[in-house]
């Protein structure tokens, strides 16, 4: 994939890197770990 952060053609910004659908390693996934504090 060249252009993984391509929104579109009339999108002002790319994607956010949370919009983006990749699998990552769940030491990557912050977001339970600030949810538990």
């Amino acid at each position: 994939n060249l252009y993984p952060k391509f929104a579109s053609p009339w999108a002002s910004s790319p994607c956010r890197p949370q919009d983006i659908d990749f699998h990552v390693p769940s030491e990557y996934l912050t977001n339970i770990h600030i949810r538990d504090k």
